[in-house]
């Protein structure tokens, strides 16, 4: 029987090795593949809990806004928190005649908004024009000089969302328009008792030091003297709400969810959904 050669030794050594080493590399990629399907699979876990704990902070906050009497409370959009289990959700409750209707504000007050929001004049006069031009009539100011009216498709706009694809507007001037914006408290003007700072900044005949020097002292009672203006003030009839919650789990899971309510004031269907949001973040 001829002896096993040195060389042949050395040959299924290295076959071996390389077996050894497929082996490993097999093993690794299997371990990669099971931790990358278990953080997948914890961070799936994670957001379902943030979003049932967001689903259950809009109820609790609907039965906190439906616990007071009409008129007895003002809903400005402070948030609060509340704790569910590893979830922390943070409510707010924002009265929508707190904010400026695309369908029903001044042409100042839409074009004030669109300032604050970022747009700049030469751009947010004409973007102000195309939205009160959809209500089927142009503005005085939009006719001043030679400036041709607005082409615009006539019709009121039906969701804060559609105010996206609108001329001018652009996904970051949307982002910031979004909170001080709505298409259904139906009021041509805001109660600056519930309206966010950027929206009072956004009329005309308030300064910023005037804002900030109110907005830290508006109560039920006081206050509405040295802001009264007929032009852009009004009382809130607190029938329409948006109630907005915004979950954050222990394990990093997230969830927003928003819903515009109208109030009925009927037993038997207390309150009407307009709209129901999930944004991302």
């Amino acid at each position: 029987m001829r002896a096993e050669r040195p060389r042949e030794r050395g040959a299924a050594l290295i076959v071996v090795l390389w077996g050894v080493a497929l082996i490993a590399a097999a093993i690794i990629a299997i371990g990669a593949t099971s931790r990358s399907e278990s953080l997948i699979g914890r961070n799936a876990l994670e957001n379902a809990r943030a979003r049932h704990a967001a689903e259950a902070g809009i109820q609790l906050a609907l039965h906190r806004l439906l616990a007071y009497p009409r008129g007895t409370h003002l809903f400005d959009g402070t948030p609060m928190s509340w704790q569910d289990g590893t979830a922390t959700v943070v409510l707010a409750i924002q009265d929508e005649e707190g904010k400026i209707d695309l369908n029903a504000a001044s042409f100042e007050l839409i074009a004030g908004v669109l300032r604050g929001a970022g747009l700049g004049p030469d751009a947010a006069l004409p973007t102000a024009c195309r939205i009160v031009a959809r209500r089927g009539y142009y503005d005085p100011q939009c006719l001043d000089g030679d400036r041709a009216p607005p082409a615009v498709e006539p019709g009121l706009l039906v969701a804060v969302e559609e105010a996206r694809r609108l001329l001018g507007v652009s996904d970051v001037l949307y982002r910031r328009l979004a909170p001080l914006v709505t298409v259904f408290s139906g009021s041509s003007a805001i109660d600056p008792r519930v309206a966010p700072r950027d929206v009072l900044l956004a009329v005309p005949t308030l300064s910023t030091g005037l804002v900030d020097s109110w907005i830290g002292r508006r109560t039920l009672a006081e206050g509405l003297g040295e802001l009264r203006d007929r032009r852009y003030f009004a009382v809130t009839t607190g029938r329409t709400f948006a109630v907005s919650a915004h979950a954050t789990t222990a394990g990093g899971g997230r969830h927003r969810a928003e819903m515009v309510v109208r109030l009925t004031h009927r037993p038997e269907q207390p309150f009407a959904v307009l709209a129901w949001r999930e944004p991302a973040g």
